[in-house]
């Protein structure tokens, strides 16, 4: 498989480019909610686009802001998601599935961030992020034991937390909302989703602006 527009594209930047391997969808949000990989194209509601990390973002209200995508399944055992995000208040970064059988990534009111599992458990990240501040975060979920699912702010890691087996989700998968609440206040920016594990290179790589992702 060869994407070459965007290799083209890369090279002329002089940047190198992430391998495609695993990627189910990536959301530049530079002017729209297209999956630049081609595959889970957004529907979005309520949604500005304006400056953002690189080039632009998505800018959600806080009441009624949300990017709906069609995916779903491959976000079980192995799967990373990376984006740039710029918060004012607490809510949800992502949701897979629906409100009783979900994975969700939030931003809590102290500045940490959490994941909660099929809607049983909620793991809470030690680190405090800053309101009104970019962050490039990537959580990365490696297997079903131990210390499986980390947390990286800024290319670095940030600490893990132990899941379990992640049942896989039904429904809508939304960006910016808990599908019709908890809803993002702030600005998301250069999301992607992957069906395999990042290695901590390949994150540094993202939040430091060294490296772009292939798309077809």
């Amino acid at each position: 498989m060869t994407f070459p527009g965007w290799f083209r594209q890369r090279r002329k930047r002089g940047k190198p480019v992430i391998s495609p391997v695993g990627l189910l969808a990536y959301y530049p949000l530079d002017a729209d909610a297209s999956d630049a990989y081609g595959t889970f194209p957004g529907t979005p509601t309520s949604i500005s686009f304006v400056p953002g990390k690189i080039r632009g973002a998505a800018s959600f209200n806080g009441s009624s802001s949300r990017i709906a995508v069609p995916i779903q399944s491959a976000m079980t055992t192995n799967f990373s998601l990376a984006a740039w995000i710029n918060f004012a208040a607490t809510g949800t970064l992502f949701l897979n599935g629906t409100q009783t059988n979900r994975s969700r990534f939030a931003i809590l009111s102290d500045g940490r961030l959490r994941f909660t599992e099929d809607n049983i458990a909620d793991y809470t990240f030690t680190p405090v992020l800053a309101f009104n501040t970019w962050y490039h975060v990537a959580f990365v979920k490696n297997g079903n034991s131990g210390a499986n699912l980390t947390l990286y702010v800024n290319g670095v890691a940030a600490g893990s937390v132990s899941v379990g087996t992640i049942t896989t989700p039904s429904g809508t998968a939304y960006i910016g909302a808990n599908n019709t609440t908890t809803f993002w206040s702030g600005l998301l920016d250069d999301i992607s989703l992957w069906s395999r594990v990042l290695t901590a290179d390949e994150i540094a790589k993202l939040a430091s602006g060294t490296a772009g992702i292939a798309t077809r």
